[in-house]
């Protein structure tokens, strides 16, 4: 997959339908991964951070999203902490190969010194990531959070 990172805000309000079909097929359960919710809290309260989307696409089309901001070097959810959840956007049968690309992706930039994974489901794709594939968490923080039961 290519990855692409969105920092800008018009390229940000371009994902807006290609977002909304992902999480329709794949997390419409989960309201704080919707669009809408990404912009109220981008236009709300993450307008001094950096936006920081990766964007994962196999040709044309959309397959993964992990939507981030770039706190100075410290990527975090966005939403996040106040989100009760955050995830990867993505179908579950995609994630491994998405998540790969994108953590190559990261890999590759310097830009960031720390990705802080909170407030995850149990049931996410980056927890089993992050547990059959260790080596990739040198720079990451992530820890489990009593908000998220699922």
């Amino acid at each position: 997959m290519d990855v692409r990172v969105v920092e800008d805000y018009q390229g940000f309000l371009a994902l807006e339908d290609s977002w909304n079909e992902l999480w329709k097929g794949h997390c419409a359960d989960n309201v704080f991964l919707h669009f809408r919710w990404a912009r109220a809290f981008v236009e709300s309260f993450a307008l001094r951070e950096k936006l920081y989307v990766l964007a994962a696409y196999d040709g044309v089309s959309l397959r993964a999203i992990l939507p981030l901001v770039n706190d100075e070097g410290s990527l975090r959810f966005i939403g996040s902490p106040r989100s009760d959840y955050a995830d990867l956007i993505c179908s579950s049968e995609e994630a491994p190969a998405a998540l790969e690309s994108i953590f190559g992706a990261l890999g590759a930039r310097g830009d960031w010194r720390r990705l802080k994974i909170l407030d995850i489901p149990e049931r996410s794709p980056i927890r089993r990531c992050f547990r059959d594939n260790p080596r990739i968490t040198k720079r990451v923080f992530w820890q489990p959070s009593s908000k998220c039961p699922g």
